[in-house]
Protein backbone atom coordinates (compact mmCIF):
# COMPACT_ATOMS: atom_id res chain seq x y z
CA UNK A 1 0.00 0.00 0.00
CA UNK A 2 1.34 3.56 -0.71
CA UNK A 3 1.23 5.91 1.67
CA UNK A 4 1.10 9.47 1.78
CA UNK A 5 2.76 11.07 4.59
CA UNK A 6 1.85 15.28 4.85
CA UNK A 7 3.52 17.20 7.58
CA UNK A 8 3.30 20.66 8.49
CA UNK A 9 7.19 20.69 9.28
CA UNK A 10 7.84 19.87 5.62
CA UNK A 11 5.20 21.32 3.15
CA UNK A 12 4.32 24.51 2.68
CA UNK A 13 0.76 23.76 0.93
CA UNK A 14 -1.29 20.78 -0.79
CA UNK A 15 -3.73 21.67 -3.44
CA UNK A 16 -5.31 19.68 -6.12
CA UNK A 17 -3.95 19.92 -9.77
CA UNK A 18 -6.36 17.65 -12.05
CA UNK A 19 -6.04 14.35 -10.98
CA UNK A 20 -2.82 14.92 -8.68
CA UNK A 21 -2.33 16.04 -5.78
CA UNK A 22 0.29 18.75 -5.74
CA UNK A 23 2.79 19.73 -3.09
CA UNK A 24 4.85 22.64 -2.50
CA UNK A 25 7.81 22.09 0.30
CA UNK A 26 10.90 24.49 1.29
CA UNK A 27 14.26 22.82 -0.45
CA UNK A 28 17.05 23.50 2.26
CA UNK A 29 19.82 23.01 0.26
CA UNK A 30 18.62 26.03 -2.59
CA UNK A 31 15.82 27.89 -0.02
CA UNK A 32 13.19 27.62 -2.94
CA UNK A 33 10.26 26.04 -3.14
CA UNK A 34 9.74 23.01 -4.74
CA UNK A 35 6.71 21.45 -6.32
CA UNK A 36 6.00 17.73 -6.51
CA UNK A 37 2.82 16.33 -8.38
CA UNK A 38 1.52 12.81 -7.29
CA UNK A 39 -1.64 10.93 -9.12
CA UNK A 40 -3.79 10.21 -7.14
CA UNK A 41 -3.98 6.32 -8.25
CA UNK A 42 -1.02 5.79 -6.56
CA UNK A 43 -2.00 6.63 -3.37
CA UNK A 44 -3.79 4.10 -0.88
CA UNK A 45 -4.12 5.91 2.21
CA UNK A 46 -3.00 9.58 3.68
CA UNK A 47 -1.24 10.28 6.90
CA UNK A 48 -1.50 14.26 7.98
CA UNK A 49 1.42 14.91 10.76
CA UNK A 50 0.41 18.33 12.05
CA UNK A 51 -1.29 21.31 10.33
CA UNK A 52 -0.34 21.25 6.54
CA UNK A 53 -2.25 23.72 4.61
CA UNK A 54 -4.52 20.95 2.97
CA UNK A 55 -7.37 22.22 0.77
CA UNK A 56 -10.64 21.16 1.29
CA UNK A 57 -11.16 20.14 -2.82
CA UNK A 58 -7.61 17.45 -1.95
CA UNK A 59 -9.80 15.84 0.73
CA UNK A 60 -12.69 15.63 -0.93
CA UNK A 61 -10.85 14.11 -3.55
CA UNK A 62 -9.75 11.40 -1.17
CA UNK A 63 -13.11 10.75 -0.06
CA UNK A 64 -14.56 10.63 -3.77
CA UNK A 65 -11.59 7.77 -4.58
CA UNK A 66 -12.16 5.82 -0.98
CA UNK A 67 -8.76 7.23 0.14
CA UNK A 68 -8.77 7.32 4.19
CA UNK A 69 -6.93 9.78 5.62
CA UNK A 70 -5.49 9.85 9.26
CA UNK A 71 -4.41 12.50 11.40
CA UNK A 72 -1.60 12.80 14.28
CA UNK A 73 -0.30 15.68 16.19
CA UNK A 74 3.51 16.47 14.77
CA UNK A 75 3.90 14.40 18.40
CA UNK A 76 2.40 11.27 16.41
CA UNK A 77 -0.35 12.17 18.94
CA UNK A 78 -3.29 10.92 17.50
CA UNK A 79 -6.11 12.97 16.06
CA UNK A 80 -8.83 11.06 14.58
CA UNK A 81 -9.81 10.17 10.88
CA UNK A 82 -11.07 10.90 7.85
CA UNK A 83 -12.95 7.50 5.95
CA UNK A 84 -14.58 7.46 2.86
CA UNK A 85 -18.37 6.45 3.31
CA UNK A 86 -18.28 2.46 2.03
CA UNK A 87 -22.10 2.59 2.50
CA UNK A 88 -23.63 3.53 -1.40
CA UNK A 89 -27.29 3.90 0.27
CA UNK A 90 -26.74 7.57 0.91
CA UNK A 91 -29.53 8.59 -1.49
CA UNK A 92 -31.68 6.22 -0.72
CA UNK A 93 -31.64 7.27 3.00
CA UNK A 94 -31.45 11.00 1.90
CA UNK A 95 -35.42 10.11 0.18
Amino acid sequence: MASLVLSSRDVVSVSLRSERVRIVSPDPRSGENTTRDVPLFDVDRVVVLGTPPVTTPVLAAFMDRGIPCFFATVRNRWRGSLLPDANRNAARRIR
